[in-house]
């Protein structure tokens, strides 16, 4: 397996974790510089709880865009944009940094 497939698995599995951990989140490390500095945000359907996942490590800037996903009800409010609000997704630009996405 090569080293950005490696990196990219690691982010799926990290970012799986989040929704466990969302009050100890320096217990998980970024997967691209080891960094306890990750963080997140949901957009979503507020009926379904089916949206996308923002998550990104605010020491060295990688992160990954994940779509479909359940949004659980351990997920602060805070941490979720809907659809049906009237800022909705474009919500994501005030609170997500510009972070470069990890591909394979």
């Amino acid at each position: 397996m090569n080293n950005r497939k490696r990196i990219f698995d690691q982010w799926v599995q990290t970012a799986s974790c989040v929704p466990e951990h969302v009050k100890e989140l320096s217990a998980l490390s970024c997967p691209s510089c080891s960094a306890p500095a990750l963080d997140y945000h949901y957009c979503g359907d507020r009926e379904t709880s089916i949206g996308y996942g923002l998550f990104w490590c605010n020491a060295c800037k990688n992160g990954l865009h994940l779509s479909r996903l359940k949004i659980l009800d351990t997920v602060p409010e805070g941490k979720i944009s809907y659809f049906d609000e009237l800022e909705g997704a474009e919500d994501t630009s005030t609170c997500v940094p510009d972070f470069k996405h990890v591909t394979f």
